[in-house]
Formats: C-alpha cells, sequence, structure tokens
C-alpha cells in the first residue's frame, strides 16, 4: 500500500492501457490524465500539478440516518477545486440524512435529506448496476478468477444487467418491432 499517498496517472498519446491507468489511479487514490497530443503535455501537466495544490477536501467519508448501506460508499479520498462528487449507494430502511464529512484546513459536515430520492431518481438503480457490474469485472480481472469462480462472477454480472435492463459484456440487449412491412 502507499499509505497517505496518493497516485496520479498520466497517458499520453493515442496507445496507453487506459483501463489499467484508471484502474491504478482510483486504487491509489488519484485520477487518471488523459493527453492526446505531446503538443498539449506541458499545458495539461501544469494544470494537473495546479489542480493537486489545491484540494478541496481531503478524507470524505459518508453515513446515513435511518438506513443501512448494503455496500460500502464508494468515495473519492480527495476532491478538488471543479471536480463533481457522485456515488450511488444501495440501501435498506427509509432513508433521512445523508452526512457527507470531509477535511479542508478543518473538519467539515454537510447533511443531505433523501427522503425522496428515490420519487426524484428514476433510473438511479441503473447507475448502480453499472457501478457492481464493473466491480464484478475488476474482481474478475484482479483475480485471475477461472473455473467456479469465474462462471459465479459471469453470472452475477448477468443477472445484475438483466434485472436492470443493461448491455454489459456478458449482455445484449434485442428490440423487436411487431409490424409487419412488405413492399
Amino acid at each position: 500500500l502507499i499509505g497517505d499517498r496518493r497516485l496520479f496517472t498520466v497517458a499520453i498519446g493515442s496507445a496507453p492501457n487506459s483501463w489499467f491507468l484508471r484502474k491504478a489511479a482510483e486504487i491509489g487514490g488519484g485520477t487518471l490524465t488523459q493527453i492526446g497530443r505531446t503538443d498539449e503535455v506541458e499545458r495539461r501537466m501544469a494544470a494537473l500539478f495546479t489542480r493537486l495544490a489545491r484540494p478541496a477536501s481531503t478524507d470524505l467519508a459518508l453515513d446515513i440516518e435511518g438506513a443501512t448501506l448494503l455496500q460500502p460508499a464508494r468515495l473519492p479520498r480527495d476532491l478538488y477545486v471543479g471536480d463533481p462528487l457522485v456515488t450511488v449507494l444501495r440501501r435498506s430502511g427509509e432513508p433521512g440524512l445523508v452526512r457527507l464529512k470531509g477535511r479542508h484546513e478543518a473538519p467539515w459536515e454537510m447533511k443531505v435529506d433523501i427522503a425522496h430520492a428515490d420519487d426524484a431518481g428514476a433510473g438511479l438503480h441503473a447507475l448502480w448496476a453499472r457501478s457492481e457490474i464493473e466491480s464484478i469485472e475488476d474482481r474478475l480481472q484482479r483475480e485471475a478468477a477461472a473455473g467456479d469462480l469465474a462462471r459465479d462472477l459471469r453470472a452475477q454480472a448477468t443477472r445484475i444487467a438483466i434485472d436492470h435492463h443493461l448491455v454489459s459484456r456478458f449482455t445484449s440487449l434485442v428490440a423487436i418491432d411487431p409490424r409487419v412491412v412488405r413492399a
């Protein structure tokens, strides 16, 4: 492990392994910067260093009142100026307030009422499902899963994709038009 350090990866050109670099940065608590052309390197690296010098918040944590998280919240370790914070939570029970905590010079806390999030969140289930499928695919890669484990993980990803009507590595969708068209 890298302890308190963060790993930020940089991909230059059109052929780097973006999946690996994105996952390495994610595991290392950093981000991936992709630079398409070599004439952009100096400008993009200067922007990255400026961004890294100004974290908006560190040590992010989240808890929810009135419900139980069925999986830990996936939060970035740090949040930088201009970056959105997006996370998907799977819970049981009726939620009330979500408390987001962090640190920027001093500890801070923000409360968000999500009592009616399901009413406004048509499609949020798909965000969770995509995240879960990605996590399963990462596990398949990370563990070089074979045999029964690979079969079980593929079945789990397939079930989630089907339940949420998503295209994945293991599923496809077919559209059928019942109209008969004749020349």
